[in-house]
């Protein structure tokens, strides 16, 4: 599929209208749109895999798969982003945690495929692979959670309300803490959650 003007321009703003190799802009040279992951081993058009390279770089660069700078309109690359999501508790905080615990250091990713490649060749599962998907997409949206992990942490944010209810006698059915020497604190409301009972 062949690239529109407009999202060639698009690569080209967010690379700051350098080469993503080796720094180099106009008019010292001719810039193209590159596939950093190269479409003769399964690379596609998506944004995240489009990168502004020199006719240099790129020609000489064929089918290979190289570093790339990091966009200037970008703070952090994506492991050093990742790094610092280690605290979360949600899947992409487990991603972090898996990274600093693998056996070889993962190289900055290129592509949410190259990251993919290098996590399967450290065994990672399929679950693993969705929740970096995740994080990728999360990164490449400037830290904006994408719509699962809001569904992952406001499930377990209902999860932890309702075990505090639970604990405490509020909304608890009845004789459930019957026998467990638990004083019960009842504080209802009408709007109350109720993990039982849902249709």
């Amino acid at each position: 599929m062949a690239i529109t003007k407009a999202r060639r321009f698009e690569v080209l703003l967010r690379y700051g209208f350098a080469c993503a190799y080796c720094g180099r802009s106009p008019p010292e040279v001719k810039l193209h749109v590159d596939h950093a992951m190269p479409r003769a081993r399964g690379g596609d058009d998506e944004d995240d895999n489009l990168v502004c390279s020199c006719e240099d770089c790129n020609l000489g660069k064929a089918a290979r798969i190289y570093p790339t700078r990091q966009s200037p309109l970008s703070h952090l690359t994506f492991l050093t982003w990742l790094r610092a999501q280690k605290l979360r508790d949600d899947p992409v905080g487990d991603v972090a945690e898996d990274m600093e615990r693998a056996s070889r250091p993962l190289l900055e990713p290129i592509s949410f495929a190259h990251l993919a490649r290098q996590l399967r060749d450290q065994g990672a599962c399929g679950e693993a692979i969705h929740a970096a998907w995740n994080a990728w997409r999360e990164y490449r949206r400037g830290g904006r959670p994408t719509r699962w992990i809001r569904e992952v942490q406001d499930h377990l944010a209902a999860m932890v309300r309702d075990l505090q209810g639970v604990l405490w006698g509020r909304d608890s059915p009845p004789g459930m803490l019957d026998g467990l020497g638990i004083e019960t604190r009842h504080a209802s409301s009408p709007d109350a959650r109720r993990p039982w009972g849902r249709d």
